[in-house]
């Protein structure tokens, strides 16, 4: 084959794979812009992120030094709430079901 040839099948190769494969359509298709409700959900969640294993590892070593650990479900049934809605609005399954595990652990933690 000459060099000739295989441009050409390049150029047939590229123009078929853009004709099948219109990048600029399948971004506009598949990006769609936030809503209010969900970029106010995102703010919060680096707040409650941040927040909540803060407040975890204090009521764990103020646990420790009382001996209850009831403050330690209230926190987690304070923060789980929160994760719950998230992982149900941004349809991510792992994060609700891995929160409202915690939450059970919250609850359990509280009325045991």
């Amino acid at each position: 084959m000459s060099n000739a040839d295989v441009l050409t099948a390049q150029r047939m190769i590229s123009k078929s794979f853009e004709r099948h494969f219109s990048f600029k359509e399948g971004i506009k298709e598949k990006i769609e812009k936030p809503t209010l409700f969900k970029r106010i959900l995102k703010l919060l969640a680096y707040l409650v992120g941040i927040l909540g294993p803060g407040l975890v590892i204090g009521e764990i070593f103020s646990s420790g030094f009382t001996s209850n650990i009831n403050s330690l479900g209230i926190v987690f049934l304070l923060f789980s709430p929160f994760w719950i809605v998230y992982g149900l609005v941004n349809k991510n399954m792992p994060i609700t079901l891995t929160y409202s595990l915690w939450f059970l652990v919250g609850v359990v933690l509280i009325f045991n």
